[in-house]
């Protein structure tokens, strides 16, 4: 039935690790282009096959400068738009506590810079194992 298939959706849904997303400031100073941009990055991860991120799929945590030690939850994924510490390297997957985490420059910066763009996709289609689906 339809309602069955929309409880085995949500059961799954309900046991997905988190996604933590870091932006740099609160969620009302993010501009609507900047906003626009975070939407459409989410809305390309495959979470799994048949599910994208989402801005209510994912926990948003305001750090000027990123630091992993204080993420609420336990994300086993995180995405940074923020300031970072000179040990995290931008734009590759790193490991630390028990996530993985791509840094991104902040969304103002980003929705500017094409290359970054690119860059950040290559880092999330590793980040979730996305590169790994035949063509």
């Amino acid at each position: 039935s339809m309602l069955q298939g929309v409880f085995v959706s949500e059961e799954i849904y309900g046991i997905a690790e988190p996604v933590a997303v870091v932006i740099d400031k609160a969620w009302k100073n993010i501009t609507p282009p900047e906003r626009d941009l975070l939407a459409r990055i989410l809305a390309a991860v495959d979470v799994r096959p048949g599910q994208k991120l989402s801005l209510n799929a994912v926990r948003l945590v305001v750090q000027p400068i990123f630091n992993p030690g204080e993420l609420p939850g336990s994300p086993s994924r995180v995405i940074t738009f923020t300031q970072l510490p000179d040990e995290i390297p931008q734009y590759e997957v790193i490991r630390a506590a028990s996530a993985t985490i791509v840094a991104a420059e902040p969304l103002r910066a980003l929705t500017t810079n094409p290359n970054a763009k690119n860059r950040l996709w290559a880092a999330l289609q590793i980040q979730f194992g996305m590169g790994t689906k035949a063509a």
